[in-house]
């Protein structure tokens, strides 16, 4: 009897201490400039997925340990972190985000505010363009942007990209968007250096694609490079190498898996009964070493990329120049591309009325192609072999 009251006792002690650990947090959600409620702010625990949003007040009410960090989330506002320190009343007001709405983005009438902005438009920082390196500056920006779909074409070494914004607007005509380098429309983006790319915005709505007509009906994509700024002049230089792997690749048959399979389809029409058999079913071939082709024309990728770039000027002309080389070696033997880019963009202030200026883009395109091999290497008999006794290719190889 007495060790049951103990048992009791203990577990009555627990309860109070869970109890203790966790309470239930109330508090407003108030804007800083004006003291108007927070419609919608996100308010959860940090380091888990509980969380609430604010009512039409700014009232939020949320469960939440009395060691634990609320965390305060709005668009157009800063994050804000409060602990809660057993406190069961939490008030936070939140201030403007002023680096995200003072930010200038570049549209179609020019460059403004995005706070004056009411269109759609998605800003890309430069950084964002070098965590990838890429024969396309579009491939890098992959999951980054919201409703804007980009997929490589193939696996080849220097493949294009399909870029769609907010999906497909024809079954028959073309969906890709409009580029504009510089404030001039461009065919192929795959010749600009990524290094070169001062800013890049991307226009989804038709309120921010307007200016440009039919034309931007796909959406529009704006990119502006980097010219030279007055003062001391400014050199830098990237390097990049990767490898890149084929991955998720169907298994085929090896020679031994082969050979199983044949035996045992003739075994079922009476063709073979035992290994005697085999000379029947596969002839001269019987005494192949046999290939998994697979491993014959596949093989691990490699890129490499270099960046030198210039920036110098005065107070009246300012001049940035850059070169580039881009290698990419594909996953199959002789699939390679090269890529060369000069950019020199100068800029000259005549008067305060007058300036003049030239932008000049050189790309040049070393480029060994070949199709895509893996459709006939899949259909070849494992116990071919691509090689004679004397090391010498063979050039046509017979099929059952």
């Amino acid at each position: 009897m007495k060790s049951l009251i103990t048992t009791l006792i203990n577990l009555c002690f627990v309860f109070v201490l869970a109890a203790q650990g966790t309470i239930t947090v109330k508090g407003r959600v108030l804007d800083q400039s004006n003291n108007e409620p927070v419609i919608g702010c996100s308010v959860y625990l940090k380091g888990s997925s509980t969380g609430t949003i604010t009512d039409v007040d700014g009232m939020y009410e949320i469960s939440a340990p009395s060691d634990g960090t609320l965390v305060f989330s709005y668009i157009g506002f800063a994050t804000q972190e409060v602990e809660v320190g057993g406190r069961k009343m939490i008030d936070v007001s939140l201030a403007t985000d002023a680096v995200t709405i003072d930010e200038v983005v570049v549209i179609g009438y020019g460059s403004v505010k995005k706070s004056n902005v009411t269109g759609s438009i998605v800003s890309v920082k430069p950084a964002e363009l070098k965590t990838v390196p890429t024969t396309n500056v579009m491939e890098s920006l992959q999951g980054k942007l919201p409703g804007v779909d980009i997929t490589r074409s193939s696996g080849a070494a220097g493949a294009g990209v399909n870029v769609l914004v907010r999906g497909n607007r024809s079954l028959t005509a073309s969906n890709s968007p409009l580029f504009i380098v510089d404030g001039i429309q461009y065919s192929n983006i795959q010749d600009i250096n990524p290094n070169d790319i001062e800013s890049m915005e991307v226009l989804k709505d038709a309120a921010s694609t307007a200016i440009y007509g039919s034309r931007g009906a796909n959406g529009v994509i704006i990119i502006t490079t980097k010219k030279g700024k007055a003062g001391k002049t400014n050199v830098s230089f990237n390097a990049y190498k990767g490898v890149s792997q084929l991955t998720g690749y169907p298994r085929v048959m090896g020679p031994e898996e082969y050979k199983t399979f044949r035996r045992e389809s003739n075994r079922t029409t009476g063709n073979w009964t035992s290994e005697a058999d085999d000379s029947k079913i596969f002839g001269n071939l019987l005494n192949n070493k046999g290939t998994y082709w697979p491993d014959v024309f596949l093989k691990d990728g490699s890129q490499s990329d270099y960046q030198l770039g210039i920036s110098t000027g005065t107070d009246k002309t300012n001049v940035y120049v850059s070169l580039g080389l881009f290698n990419e070696k594909g996953l199959f033997e002789k699939d390679e591309l090269n890529r060369y880019t000069i950019r020199a963009n100068v800029d000259h202030k005549i008067s305060k009325v007058f300036n003049i200026g030239t932008q000049n883009q050189v790309t040049y395109y070393d480029q060994d192609f070949r199709n895509d091999p893996l459709t006939t290497a899949n259909k070849l008999v494992p116990l071919e072999e691509p090689y004679e006794a004397e090391g010498n290719l063979i050039q046509v190889i017979k099929q059952w």
